[in-house]
Protein backbone atom coordinates (compact mmCIF):
# COMPACT_ATOMS: atom_id res chain seq x y z
CA UNK A 1 0.00 0.00 0.00
CA UNK A 2 1.58 3.36 -1.06
CA UNK A 3 -0.08 5.23 1.82
CA UNK A 4 -0.80 4.75 5.53
CA UNK A 5 -4.58 4.11 5.50
CA UNK A 6 -5.46 5.26 9.06
CA UNK A 7 -3.58 8.56 8.78
CA UNK A 8 -4.79 9.12 5.22
CA UNK A 9 -8.43 8.59 6.21
CA UNK A 10 -8.03 10.75 9.35
CA UNK A 11 -6.64 13.68 7.35
CA UNK A 12 -9.26 13.18 4.66
CA UNK A 13 -11.98 13.25 7.33
CA UNK A 14 -10.77 16.55 8.80
CA UNK A 15 -10.76 18.20 5.38
CA UNK A 16 -14.13 16.75 4.37
CA UNK A 17 -15.85 17.84 7.58
CA UNK A 18 -14.57 21.37 7.03
CA UNK A 19 -15.92 21.33 3.47
CA UNK A 20 -19.34 19.95 4.50
CA UNK A 21 -19.94 21.92 7.71
CA UNK A 22 -22.98 23.72 6.27
CA UNK A 23 -24.81 20.49 5.45
CA UNK A 24 -27.52 19.49 7.95
CA UNK A 25 -26.40 15.88 7.82
CA UNK A 26 -22.75 16.66 7.05
CA UNK A 27 -21.23 14.46 9.76
CA UNK A 28 -23.32 11.44 8.77
CA UNK A 29 -22.49 11.83 5.08
CA UNK A 30 -18.81 12.33 5.79
CA UNK A 31 -18.74 9.25 8.01
CA UNK A 32 -20.37 7.20 5.26
CA UNK A 33 -17.80 8.57 2.81
CA UNK A 34 -14.88 7.74 5.10
CA UNK A 35 -16.22 4.24 5.70
CA UNK A 36 -16.19 3.68 1.95
CA UNK A 37 -12.61 4.93 1.59
CA UNK A 38 -11.49 2.81 4.55
CA UNK A 39 -13.01 -0.36 3.11
CA UNK A 40 -11.39 0.33 -0.25
CA UNK A 41 -8.03 0.63 1.51
CA UNK A 42 -8.56 -2.66 3.32
CA UNK A 43 -9.30 -1.08 6.69
CA UNK A 44 -12.29 -2.03 8.85
CA UNK A 45 -14.15 0.99 10.16
CA UNK A 46 -17.19 1.14 12.42
CA UNK A 47 -20.08 2.90 10.73
CA UNK A 48 -21.22 4.79 13.81
CA UNK A 49 -24.31 6.28 12.12
CA UNK A 50 -27.92 5.40 11.56
CA UNK A 51 -28.41 4.56 7.89
CA UNK A 52 -32.00 5.81 8.25
CA UNK A 53 -30.56 9.33 8.19
CA UNK A 54 -28.84 8.77 4.83
CA UNK A 55 -30.98 8.21 1.77
CA UNK A 56 -30.55 5.50 -0.85
CA UNK A 57 -28.84 7.74 -3.39
CA UNK A 58 -26.25 8.79 -0.80
CA UNK A 59 -25.53 5.15 0.06
CA UNK A 60 -25.16 4.41 -3.65
CA UNK A 61 -22.82 7.39 -3.94
CA UNK A 62 -20.70 6.03 -1.08
CA UNK A 63 -20.55 2.60 -2.73
CA UNK A 64 -19.36 4.22 -5.95
CA UNK A 65 -16.68 6.12 -4.01
CA UNK A 66 -15.43 2.81 -2.62
CA UNK A 67 -15.15 1.45 -6.15
CA UNK A 68 -13.35 4.58 -7.36
CA UNK A 69 -10.78 4.40 -4.57
CA UNK A 70 -10.15 0.69 -5.19
CA UNK A 71 -9.71 1.09 -8.93
CA UNK A 72 -8.22 4.56 -9.35
CA UNK A 73 -6.26 5.52 -6.22
CA UNK A 74 -2.99 4.13 -7.58
CA UNK A 75 -2.81 6.30 -10.68
CA UNK A 76 -4.21 9.31 -8.76
CA UNK A 77 -1.30 9.13 -6.32
CA UNK A 78 1.18 8.59 -9.16
CA UNK A 79 -0.15 11.62 -11.07
CA UNK A 80 -0.03 13.84 -7.98
CA UNK A 81 3.48 12.62 -7.23
CA UNK A 82 4.65 13.50 -10.75
CA UNK A 83 3.05 16.95 -10.66
CA UNK A 84 3.78 17.93 -7.06
CA UNK A 85 7.09 16.13 -6.65
CA UNK A 86 6.59 15.04 -3.02
CA UNK A 87 4.82 12.05 -1.42
CA UNK A 88 3.15 14.08 1.35
CA UNK A 89 1.96 16.72 -1.12
CA UNK A 90 0.67 13.96 -3.41
CA UNK A 91 -1.48 12.54 -0.61
CA UNK A 92 -2.82 16.04 0.12
CA UNK A 93 -3.67 16.45 -3.55
CA UNK A 94 -5.53 13.14 -3.68
CA UNK A 95 -7.46 13.98 -0.51
CA UNK A 96 -8.58 17.33 -1.93
CA UNK A 97 -9.56 15.62 -5.17
CA UNK A 98 -11.56 12.92 -3.37
CA UNK A 99 -13.59 15.58 -1.60
CA UNK A 100 -14.46 17.19 -4.94
CA UNK A 101 -15.30 13.76 -6.36
CA UNK A 102 -17.48 12.97 -3.33
CA UNK A 103 -19.37 16.25 -3.74
CA UNK A 104 -19.63 16.14 -7.53
CA UNK A 105 -20.37 12.47 -8.17
CA UNK A 106 -24.18 12.77 -7.86
CA UNK A 107 -24.15 15.27 -10.74
CA UNK A 108 -22.02 13.12 -13.07
CA UNK A 109 -24.25 12.08 -15.96
CA UNK A 110 -21.85 10.34 -18.36
CA UNK A 111 -20.41 7.44 -16.37
CA UNK A 112 -18.48 6.32 -19.46
CA UNK A 113 -16.37 9.46 -19.03
CA UNK A 114 -15.61 8.69 -15.37
CA UNK A 115 -11.83 8.31 -15.71
CA UNK A 116 -11.47 11.51 -17.75
CA UNK A 117 -13.62 13.35 -15.17
CA UNK A 118 -11.52 12.01 -12.30
CA UNK A 119 -8.29 12.87 -14.11
CA UNK A 120 -9.22 16.50 -14.65
CA UNK A 121 -10.28 16.90 -11.01
CA UNK A 122 -7.04 15.41 -9.67
CA UNK A 123 -4.83 17.38 -12.05
CA UNK A 124 -6.61 20.68 -11.38
CA UNK A 125 -6.18 20.26 -7.63
CA UNK A 126 -2.46 19.63 -8.11
CA UNK A 127 -2.10 22.74 -10.26
CA UNK A 128 -4.02 24.80 -7.70
CA UNK A 129 -1.63 23.64 -4.99
CA UNK A 130 1.38 24.70 -7.07
CA UNK A 131 -0.17 28.10 -7.80
CA UNK A 132 -0.73 28.66 -4.08
CA UNK A 133 2.95 27.97 -3.50
CA UNK A 134 3.86 30.61 -6.08
CA UNK A 135 6.20 28.21 -7.85
CA UNK A 136 4.95 28.55 -11.41
CA UNK A 137 7.06 31.58 -12.32
CA UNK A 138 10.53 30.12 -11.78
CA UNK A 139 12.89 30.53 -14.73
CA UNK A 140 15.79 28.49 -15.99
CA UNK A 141 19.02 29.28 -14.17
CA UNK A 142 22.71 28.39 -14.33
CA UNK A 143 23.73 26.25 -17.27
CA UNK A 144 20.09 25.81 -18.31
CA UNK A 145 19.67 29.57 -18.82
CA UNK A 146 22.94 30.30 -20.58
CA UNK A 147 22.37 28.25 -23.73
CA UNK A 148 19.48 30.16 -25.32
CA UNK A 149 19.83 32.93 -27.88
CA UNK A 150 17.86 36.19 -27.93
CA UNK A 151 14.93 34.48 -29.67
CA UNK A 152 14.69 31.77 -27.02
CA UNK A 153 16.19 29.07 -29.21
CA UNK A 154 18.83 26.76 -27.83
CA UNK A 155 22.41 27.13 -29.03
CA UNK A 156 23.28 23.52 -29.87
CA UNK A 157 26.79 22.08 -29.42
CA UNK A 158 28.21 20.77 -32.68
CA UNK A 159 28.71 17.27 -31.24
CA UNK A 160 25.09 16.93 -30.11
CA UNK A 161 23.40 14.25 -32.22
CA UNK A 162 21.49 11.95 -29.88
CA UNK A 163 17.74 11.42 -29.88
CA UNK A 164 15.26 13.97 -28.53
CA UNK A 165 14.12 13.58 -24.88
CA UNK A 166 10.47 13.18 -25.93
CA UNK A 167 11.53 10.21 -28.09
CA UNK A 168 13.57 8.73 -25.24
CA UNK A 169 10.45 8.68 -23.07
CA UNK A 170 8.91 5.88 -25.14
CA UNK A 171 11.91 3.62 -24.42
CA UNK A 172 11.31 1.56 -21.30
CA UNK A 173 15.02 1.45 -20.46
CA UNK A 174 15.22 5.26 -20.40
CA UNK A 175 11.90 6.32 -18.86
CA UNK A 176 12.98 6.37 -15.21
CA UNK A 177 16.13 8.32 -16.05
CA UNK A 178 14.29 10.89 -18.16
CA UNK A 179 11.58 11.32 -15.50
CA UNK A 180 14.22 11.92 -12.81
CA UNK A 181 15.78 14.64 -14.97
CA UNK A 182 12.40 16.25 -15.65
CA UNK A 183 11.97 16.69 -11.89
CA UNK A 184 15.05 18.94 -11.90
CA UNK A 185 13.41 21.51 -14.20
CA UNK A 186 11.69 24.62 -12.76
CA UNK A 187 8.00 23.91 -12.19
CA UNK A 188 6.60 25.89 -15.11
CA UNK A 189 8.80 23.93 -17.53
CA UNK A 190 8.49 20.63 -15.69
CA UNK A 191 4.70 20.84 -15.88
CA UNK A 192 4.46 21.68 -19.55
CA UNK A 193 6.64 18.73 -20.53
CA UNK A 194 4.77 16.42 -18.13
CA UNK A 195 1.39 17.39 -19.57
CA UNK A 196 2.46 17.41 -23.22
CA UNK A 197 4.95 14.55 -23.51
CA UNK A 198 3.99 12.23 -20.64
CA UNK A 199 0.29 12.76 -20.01
CA UNK A 200 -0.20 13.21 -23.79
CA UNK A 201 -2.36 16.33 -23.76
CA UNK A 202 -2.32 18.43 -26.91
CA UNK A 203 -0.51 21.77 -26.80
CA UNK A 204 -3.89 23.55 -26.76
CA UNK A 205 -5.13 21.40 -23.86
CA UNK A 206 -1.86 21.96 -22.00
CA UNK A 207 -2.21 25.72 -22.43
CA UNK A 208 -5.78 25.60 -21.10
CA UNK A 209 -4.82 23.54 -18.05
CA UNK A 210 -1.92 25.87 -17.22
CA UNK A 211 -4.04 28.97 -17.92
CA UNK A 212 -1.56 30.37 -20.44
CA UNK A 213 -1.78 31.22 -24.13
CA UNK A 214 -1.20 28.63 -26.83
CA UNK A 215 1.88 30.55 -28.00
CA UNK A 216 3.29 30.69 -24.47
CA UNK A 217 2.74 26.95 -24.07
CA UNK A 218 4.73 26.30 -27.26
CA UNK A 219 7.61 28.48 -26.05
CA UNK A 220 7.67 26.81 -22.64
CA UNK A 221 7.59 23.37 -24.22
CA UNK A 222 10.50 24.22 -26.50
CA UNK A 223 12.56 25.51 -23.60
CA UNK A 224 11.55 22.60 -21.35
CA UNK A 225 12.67 20.04 -23.94
CA UNK A 226 15.90 21.97 -24.51
CA UNK A 227 16.58 22.19 -20.77
CA UNK A 228 15.88 18.48 -20.38
CA UNK A 229 18.29 17.74 -23.21
CA UNK A 230 21.01 19.69 -21.39
CA UNK A 231 20.41 17.63 -18.26
CA UNK A 232 20.62 14.39 -20.25
CA UNK A 233 23.72 15.26 -22.26
CA UNK A 234 26.30 14.23 -19.59
CA UNK A 235 24.56 10.87 -19.33
CA UNK A 236 24.60 10.36 -23.08
CA UNK A 237 28.31 11.27 -23.22
CA UNK A 238 29.02 8.81 -20.40
CA UNK A 239 30.03 11.56 -17.93
CA UNK A 240 27.03 11.13 -15.56
CA UNK A 241 27.73 8.11 -13.41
Amino acid sequence: MPICPPQFVHNLGQKTLAACNKDAHGVEKVTLFLNSVSRALGESRSNGISLDIVNESERANAAQIEGIVREHLGWMLALCRRVLGEKAAAEDGVQEALISIFCGLPDLRDTNALRAWLYKIVLNHCLQMLRKRGRLNEEMSGDLASTFDAKGCRIEPTWDNFEAPEDMLVREDMQAIVLSKIEQLPDQYRLVILLRDIEQFSTAETAELLEISHANAKVRLHRARAGLKILLEPLMRGDDK
